[in-house]
């Protein structure tokens, strides 16, 4: 029902004159039409008016009546003579002004949100950019004067954006990149400093050239001095100065005169492979039980190299010796390995040192004659190599002196976060093969991926699964999968009360919906073989994989059931407190390392956790940090070889930090297992056993993947340790880059 409005109306429902305290934006909008005296100059709110593109007719075109609805009488639409109506405020108008009065008040963060909103739905609205522009101007003031420049110079891009011709932009531009060029050059930022330059020069030719030509200037001098340096290093065959000289002069100026030339020539001499890591390395000396470290199994690989690895062959996994070649033995009580001409048994009997886990194993190390290492086992081994995963070369010093380990490469500088790795005098290696190794860390995947693609890294270890897909649309690079998975295990602690009941373990179980966090959460819906929900300690595989052989499949993951896990929870809560109800439930406190996949899972297993009742706190652990005070751990588990890494994981003393006497029988049995049909059967009962005691709360298994540019070659087609070929590996030289 359309009405005509009176004074009489308008006095007794006229507009509400509270206002509200949120920012117009959020507000329901609504439109001001204010009444001329005749109506007592009264303000009335409506609902957004329905004129032609939203724009209010000059007074000139003012004719009929104007249409409203009321926001107080909502449904009934009402007629006003235009000529009652002295002013209009659009609802989008109102939001500017109010946005103007925020950026007036120095209310920033305020002013963006409204209008980043007038922007998306409102658009055509006159003079929004104006003032847009305005907002930008008083901030890059704001900013420049408060010593941010990489914020006034982000701030300036935008505005540049939007009018590059505005006055004064050009003069703004100059004086903040010449502050961040000065700043990049100080703190050896060479490539942002000459970015810096370039992005001034494409936006104010002009203006940009005279900016630059000093820096320039500068730069190249800088970068011939250091070139001289170089060239001088190299004459005096002093390769490894040479190339750091000459990596900094071509980071400083990558066009300076002479200096490409001169990186081949050292290249060609003096390999160098630069690797980037994400997370913390493992601490130096590296440990020696690493099962669940990679990064301590990636350095043990270079500074304390294993007698014997194991490796992928075109025959499946086998064991591999980097000081000779494994002759077979009938007796399999010895291991006979044939060193490489020029090297001496002697010696290296004398330098070999067993682990803590091959001692009660290993009953002596001797060279038989000049060439032949001999190694002998307190009684015969089905698979002798894989106790000799851990015996490795040491340095024999002094009696008061801990002997130090040695391998091919050594420790030049752990600068965090370059690591750099050199190669032994003593090692034999092809020419190609680097001799320096640098790791490079980082936080995450992101600026990682950047540096391969900039050329920075050759290499990139341990990808995230998410970004995979992504990868294998690069050019220039492959994915190269790792050979063995890893298990994902949470690892209770046996001197925690309730993390020492099974059935509070049961619980934790259940409550975990594992397939969703590893596909979903870690695959992203993508299909990864070797990635499964796994139901015990041991990883899954095919028959014929040369590592599966401990896996029970006739034991099936546990479902997910978190109303079985509450009831669970409660009846271990009830053992626990003799019947009594806690009054507060203490969190769990879940240690994890700094690994992306670690993260997103912990995040994952804490929200699931607290559906049930049962909080949970996250502890980051650095590096080889021990978690002894946290009740739960996520580790990563390698197991190469279940035969001999089940005493590591499960045994006493090993990752689980106790042994039930059952697991106990099971594991000596399985070192008098006689053949092969027997230690597998042994094994699988252990899985079943694992299974229903829970030592450890198994979660699931990961193919791990490392990326590698197409300039690095030899690295094998499915690796089981990153180092394993890495005198093997050539580098080929790569043109600097700007």
């Amino acid at each position: 029902m359309n009405h005509r409005l009176t004074s009489l109306l308008l006095m007794l429902f006229g507009a509400l004159s509270a206002t509200a305290a949120e920012p117009l934006y959020l507000q329901a909008p609504y439109d001001e039409v204010k009444l001329d005296e005749t109506n007592g100059n009264t303000l009335l709110k409506v609902k957004p008016l329905n004129l032609p593109e939203r724009k209010v007719p000059a007074v000139a075109n003012r004719r009929g009546d104007l249409e409203l609805e009321m926001i107080e009488r909502p449904g009934e639409n009402f007629a006003i003579p235009w000529l009652n109506v002295v002013d209009v405020k659009l609802f989008e108008e109102r939001v500017l002004a109010e946005a103007e009065q925020q950026v007036a008040a120095g209310h920033y963060d305020e002013a963006q949100a409204s209008f980043r909103f007038l922007e998306t739905k409102y658009p055509q609205l006159p003079k929004l950019g104006e003032a847009i522009e305005k907002f930008l101007w008083q901030q890059i003031g704001g900013s420049f004067r408060a010593g941010k420049p990489d914020e006034t110079l982000a701030l300036l891009v935008e505005l540049h954006r939007r009018n590059p011709n505005r006055p004064g932009l050009s003069t703004a531009f100059e004086r903040t990149t010449s502050e961040l060029v000065k700043a990049r050059i100080a703190a050896g930022n060479y490539r942002g400093a000459r970015g810096l330059l370039t992005s001034l020069a494409k936006r104010f030719p002009e203006a940009g050239a005279t900016v630059s030509a000093p820096f320039h200037t500068q730069l190249q001098q800088q970068a011939e001095q250091l070139l001289a340096q170089a060239q001088a290093a190299s004459v005096a065959n002093r390769w490894s100065d040479a190339h750091r000289l000459c990596s900094q002069a071509l980071d400083v100026w990558p066009r300076v005169a002479g200096g490409s030339p001169l990186s081949q020539q050292i290249h060609g001499r003096y390999p160098v492979v630069t690797i980037g890591v994400i997370g913390a390395s493992s601490s130096l000396p590296a440990t020696e039980n690493a099962l669940a470290s990679w990064p301590a199994r990636r350095a043990n690989q270079l500074v304390a190299t294993p007698l014997v690895n194991m490796v992928d062959s075109e025959k499946g996994l086998t064991y591999r010796s980097e000081f000779g070649q494994i002759v077979p033995q009938a007796d399999t009580q010895q291991f006979l390995i044939r060193l490489a001409e020029g090297a001496s048994a002697v010696e290296l009997a004398r330098c070999l040192k067993p682990s803590d886990e091959a001692k009660p194993f290993v009953s002596a190390i001797r060279a038989r004659n000049a060439q032949d290492l001999l190694i002998e086992f307190q009684q015969p081994q089905l698979r002798p190599g894989a106790w000799l995963r851990f015996c490795t070369q040491q340095l024999v010093t002094t009696e008061q002196e801990s002997p130090a380990m040695t391998g091919q490469y050594k420790i030049a500088d752990d600068s965090f976060p370059l690591r750099t790795y050199q190669m032994n005098g003593t090692a034999s290696a092809a020419n190609a093969a680097p001799q320096i190794i640098r790791e490079r860390t980082f936080a995450d995947a992101t600026p990682a991926l950047l540096a391969l693609r900039r050329g920075q890294i050759s290499l990139l270890d341990r990808v995230p699964p998410w970004e995979l897909r992504r990868l294998r649309t690069m050019s220039d690079v492959r994915v190269v999968p790792y050979a063995i998975p890893t298990v994902h295990l949470l690892i209770p602690n046996p001197n925690k009360q309730l993390l020492a009941s099974r059935t509070f373990r049961r619980a934790l179980l259940y409550a975990l919906d594992r397939e969703s966090i590893l596909k979903q959460g870690l695959l992203v819906e993508q299909q990864i073989p070797g990635c499964e929900v796994i139901s015990g300690p041991f990883p899954l595989g095919a028959e014929r994989e040369a590592w599966s052989y401990a896996y029970n499949a006739e034991v099936k993951p546990r479902a997910y059931d978190p109303s079985l896990a509450i009831m669970l929870l409660e009846v271990a809560r009830g053992e626990a407190t003799g019947g009594k109800p806690a009054a507060i439930v203490p969190p769990l406190v879940l240690a994890h390392d700094d690994q992306p996949t670690a993260k997103i899972a912990c995040e994952s297993i804490a929200r699931q956790l607290a559906r049930i009742g049962q909080p949970v706190t996250l502890k980051q652990i650095e590096g080889d940090e021990a978690a002894t005070d946290a009740d739960l751990r996520y580790v990563e588990v390698a197991i190469q070889e279940p035969l001999v890494d089940a005493w590591a994981l499960l045994g006493p003393g090993g990752l689980t930090g106790a042994c039930s006497p059952l697991m106990l029988e099971h594991l000596r049995s399985l070192d008098a297992a006689a053949d092969w049909p027997s230690a597998t059967a042994r094994l699988r009962a252990m899985h079943r056993l694992a299974a229903a005691e829970l030592p450890v709360i198994p979660l699931w298994q990961t193919t791990n993947h490392l990326v590698v540019h197409s300039s690095l070659k030899g690295l094998a087609d499915r690796p089981v340790s990153l180092y394993e070929d890495v005198q093997r590996w050539q580098i080929a030289w790569q043109k600097p880059q700007e």
